[in-house]
């Protein structure tokens, strides 16, 4: 069976676009999402990309032989620094909250639903959070509470006008 070496742009998670040509060997699902796997000819390494981040996607007419042996990747979840957080949700939440949250991490108490969980300390935490918009509050810890009312600052100023 004939390979093709692929080429396409692709948004790294560094915000930027490269453009890549690789020769793909198998397609990898991963942590809820597919990536092709192959070697990529401006890294010369074997590279795994998120189908979701690659756009205009080509097949070359340039083949190539596969090697005998794939090489193994990693298909493990990278470990991320995690962090013991207290929501507060207001019930009309109760369908999320029921359905992303553990029973034995929820505490309803009158118009409310308190929950704490670990979820990761990056930038992915607060996105989570905001997807709730005016019907969650971050109670502890503070730092996390504070940088949600900074973030929550810079966006209202990007609607003032």
């Amino acid at each position: 069976m004939d390979k093709y070496i692929i080429s396409f742009e692709y948004c790294s998670n560094r915000e930027h676009t490269v453009f890549r040509y690789i020769q793909p060997l198998k397609l990898i699902f991963k942590s809820k999402a597919w990536y092709v796997y192959g070697f990529c000819m401006l890294r010369k390494d074997y590279r795994l990309f998120k189908l979701t981040r690659i756009e205009h996607l080509k097949i070359t007419e340039e083949h190539f032989t596969p090697p005998d042996t794939i090489p193994s990747v990693d298909t493990s979840i990278k470990q991320e620094d995690i962090i013991t957080v207290t929501l507060k949700f207001d019930k009309k939440m109760a369908f999320r909250i029921y359905d992303e949250f553990p029973r034995d991490s929820i505490i309803e108490q009158n118009d409310f639903l308190f929950v704490t969980t670990s979820l990761p300390n990056s930038n992915r935490l607060y996105s989570y959070i905001l997807s709730f918009g005016e019907y969650v509050e971050i109670i502890e810890p503070q730092e996390i509470r504070k940088n949600i009312q900074s973030q929550i600052k810079k966006i209202q100023e990007k609607y003032q006008t």
